[in-house]
């Protein structure tokens, strides 16, 4: 038997702590938190940056290539040499550099397309895939730098209102006005390529050099000293608390959506999206195209199964034996190795729980399988009138859901 193991995509740099003998900041206070100067990328962080961004444009070009009709296209593809695929001994295996197995890697959904549909859908997730590895997005280690810190959310949450209260519009609003129509379409296939072309316009690095003036007003630092990645992460927490402002959170919404309604329960994952984004028009002041990039923005703050990609439209949310199967498969997924399900398939994620319960041989493993699928269990029976919504359920509880389940 095989064993399955999950890759979120690829082996991230190893995280490094940034330490800071700053004090928290005094109550009120609008100013950040600075760190010590955080360590500079190394070479060899840059070359995997570079082998990643090259393997993504070598997948791309052969997509792009079989969207031409009856073209004969080579797909074994050619590695550079600082890809993450060629181990450290220069000896790959074979078939390492075929198309499916390089997709596969990258996390891309489809991992082997066939149909024209598929092909665009695989070219599209290459894309932001591209655009988030380019950010500094896939790389965890930026996330323990102290601008970051959660302590900072109320500095940044007044220099929004500030700006918004200055420009009149949305901060989404005000950073995207210079992006033309055409760009800002293709919002709706690639958001995370679209918010590359924000985030490294001009207009974008002036508005991180304000926010991430220190305390006083005194000059931000060097930009030596604040990493690109930083910044990067640092504007997304400004647009996000701009979306989701701290003192309007609800438990269960996200931006005033109430996920957590019944109205959502047996609608297709594609419709909940849908109205999440009419719901950000209207709240928001934001277009159609806006609605898609800040819907891609605050896709964190969403449980993990809304990240998949290509969930079908006729699978109802909450409403089905298969979706158990996969609500169970995202969050086996997400304990083993968190941020892995968003790369993986909807297929893959329905079949996880039996391939691992086919491998499980220890009591540990047995009661992460178990763990896992009891609370999707209790969600769909609540869904089916089977059990009322309440805080906390007894062992008969889940006995009786699961038994519905079965008997379904």
């Amino acid at each position: 038997m095989t064993p399955v193991h999950l890759n979120p995509r690829f082996a991230p740099a190893a995280p490094t702590l940034s330490r800071s003998d700053t004090p928290p900041p005094s109550e009120g206070s609008a100013g950040l938190t600075l760190v010590q100067p955080p360590a500079q990328a190394t070479p060899s962080h840059q070359a995997q940056v570079r082998g990643k961004l090259g393997d993504l444009d070598e997948i791309l070009r052969v997509l792009h290539a079989l969207q031409t009709p009856n073209a004969v296209v080579n797909k074994s593809l050619f590695l550079n040499k600082d890809s993450p695929l060629i181990p450290a001994n220069g000896s790959t295996q074979p078939g390492t550099n075929r198309l499916d197995n390089m997709l596969a890697f990258y996390g891309i959904v489809p991992s082997n397309p066939k149909t024209p549909e598929q092909v665009q859908a695989a070219i599209d997730a290459a894309q932001d895939a591209r655009s988030e590895i380019s950010l500094g997005l896939d790389d965890p280690s930026s996330d323990m730098d102290g601008l970051l810190d959660k302590r900072n959310e109320p500095a940044i949450q007044a220099w929004v209102a500030e700006q918004e209260a200055k420009y009149r519009k949305p901060l989404l609003s005000q950073l995207t006005e210079d992006l033309p129509p055409q760009a800002m379409k293709k919002a709706q296939g690639t958001p995370a390529a679209v918010l590359e072309l924000l985030l490294k316009s001009p207009q974008a690095n002036e508005r991180v050099h304000q926010l991430s003036k220190t305390p006083a007003g005194a000059e931000s630092p060097p930009d030596g000293v604040i990493t690109p990645e930083v910044k990067v992460k640092l504007l997304l927490k400004a647009l996000a608390l701009s979306l989701d402002p701290l003192q309007t959170r609800q438990p269960g919404q996200v931006a005033g959506f109430n996920l957590a309604s019944s109205d959502q329960w047996g609608q297709s994952y594609p419709s909940i999206k849908s109205a999440f984004r009419k719901h950000l028009v209207d709240s928001r002041q934001l277009s159609g195209d806006q609605a898609h990039l800040a819907a891609y923005i605050l896709q964190p703050l969403f449980p993990p199964d809304f990240a998949v990609r290509d969930t079908p439209a006729d699978r109802p949310y909450r409403g089905s034996a298969v979706w158990v199967n996969f609500q169970q498969g995202v969050s086996l997924a997400e304990t083993i190795a968190p941020g892995s399900s968003r790369r993986m398939g909807f297929q893959q994620l329905v079949d996880l729980p039996g391939k691992l319960s086919e491998q499980a041989t220890t009591d540990g493993e047995w009661a992460l399988i178990t763990s896992t699928r009891t609370p999707a269990v209790l969600a769909w029976a609540v869904t089916q009138g089977v059990l009322p919504q309440k805080e906390s359920y007894s062992q008969e509880d889940i006995n009786k859901a699961a038994t519905a389940l079965d008997a379904h």
